[in-house]
C-alpha cells in the first residue's frame, strides 16, 4: 500500500540573474544547484561559475568564477557543503567546493560568502564527486585520536572510489574573515597558489602526529588520512566487507564516491558508491563496521 503524498505547489517564481560569458559556453555544463539547510539561501553553478541567491527575492549574494584566475577554461563546480560561523552561531559563513580542473588539479576550495573570495584551496589526487562536514571545531573524544590534530574535518569522496578525511584547518583561515583588509591579503591561498596534502597513517603514533600537525602549520599543508585507503590492489578496487574480507572487485575507472552522510550520534560515516553499494565507516576507531549490498536494479547510492 502506498502512502499517499501531496503534490507539489509552486508559489512563485523569483527572477534569478543568468550567467553569461564571452569565452565559455555555458550551455555545455549541466546546471547544479541545491538549498542549504537553513533554506534562506540556495547555490547554483554552471561549469565554473558558482552563485548564492537568496531564496525569497532571488538576490545575489555571493558568487565567484572559478577559472578567472587560473586561465583553465575547462573548470567545473562538482558538490558544495556549507560551513557555519563560529562559536556555535549556526550562520552560515562558508562553502566548500569541490572543483574539476583539467588542466590544473582538482582543488578543494573553503569560500567565503560575505567577501565572495576562495580564502583555502586545496589541490586533491583526483576529482571531487561528493563532500561532507565530519566536524567544524576541535577534535575530541569519541572520534580517533588520530584525528585529534585536525581543526575541522570534512570527508572528501573521490571518483575513483576512495575516501578522504581532510583537516580544514579552520584556525588558519577563519580570522581571514573577520579581519579581512590588505595586510592578511598573502595568507590567503586561492586557486593560484593550492595548499598540498600531508598525509597521516591511521596508526601513528602521537608524537609523530603532532610533529606532522606543526610541519602542516609551517608549511600551509593540509593533514589527511585516506580512510578506506587499504580497498586497492593496482588498478583493482576491494569492496570490503567484516573483518577485511573481499566481497568484490571491480576495476577502480568503475568506481566513485557518489555519496557521504555523518551520523554524528553513532560516529560513523555512509559512503555510497556508484555500483549500487554502500558502507558504514566507524570514525572513532577508523574501521569498517557495516557493508551492505543493494540490489542491481536501482542506481548509485
Amino acid at each position: 500500500m502506498k502512502v499517499p503524498v501531496a503534490p507539489c505547489a509552486v508559489s512563485s517564481v523569483v527572477p534569478v540573474t543568468g550567467i553569461n560569458s564571452t569565452l565559455i559556453d555555458v550551455n555545455n555544463y549541466e546546471l547544479k544547484g541545491g538549498l542549504f539547510k537553513d533554506v534562506q539561501y540556495a547555490w547554483m553553478s554552471r561549469g565554473p561559475f558558482f552563485t548564492i541567491v537568496e531564496v525569497e527575492t532571488g538576490k545575489r549574494i555571493a558568487s565567484h568564477c572559478f577559472c578567472s584566475t587560473t586561465a583553465d577554461l575547462h573548470t567545473e563546480v562538482m558538490c558544495v557543503v556549507e560551513l557555519t560561523g563560529s562559536e556555535g552561531s549556526n550562520k552560515m559563513s562558508h562553502c566548500v567546493l569541490g572543483i574539476r580542473c583539467d588542466v590544473t588539479r582538482d582543488m578543494l576550495c573553503v569560500f567565503d560568502i560575505n567577501f565572495s573570495r576562495v580564502l583555502r584551496a586545496i589541490n586533491m589526487p583526483s576529482r571531487v564527486l561528493s563532500l561532507c562536514v565530519v566536524e567544524e571545531g576541535e577534535i575530541r573524544y569519541p572520534i580517533s585520536k588520530t584525528l585529534w590534530v585536525m581543526s575541522g574535518i570534512i570527508a572528501v569522496g573521490l571518483q575513483d572510489g576512495l575516501v578522504l578525511l581532510v583537516d580544514l584547518a579552520k584556525h588558519e583561515w577563519e580570522k581571514l574573515s573577520s579581519l579581512w583588509h590588505t595586510d592578511y591579503y598573502d595568507q590567503v591561498r586561492g586557486e593560484q597558489d593550492p595548499c598540498s596534502l600531508l598525509p597521516l597513517g591511521v596508526n601513528e603514533e602521537v608524537p609523530n602526529l603532532e610533529w606532522k600537525k606543526s610541519v602542516a602549520r609551517q608549511s600551509g599543508a593540509h593533514l589527511s588520512l585516506f580512510l578506506n585507503g587499504n580497498a586497492f590492489i593496482a588498478d583493482e578496487f576491494l569492496l570490503l566487507g567484516p573483518g577485511g574480507h573481499t566481497r568484490k572487485l571491480l576495476p577502480k575507472r568503475e568506481v566513485a564516491v557518489t555519496s557521504l552522510m555523518y551520523i554524528r550520534r553513532s560516529i560513523s560515516l555512509v559512503i555510497g558508491f556508484s555500483m549500487s553499494s554502500f558502507q558504514i565507516w566507524n570514525l572513532s576507531n577508523l574501521s569498517l563496521s557495516l557493508p551492505m549490498k543493494i540490489q542491481a536494479i536501482f542506481s548509485a547510492a
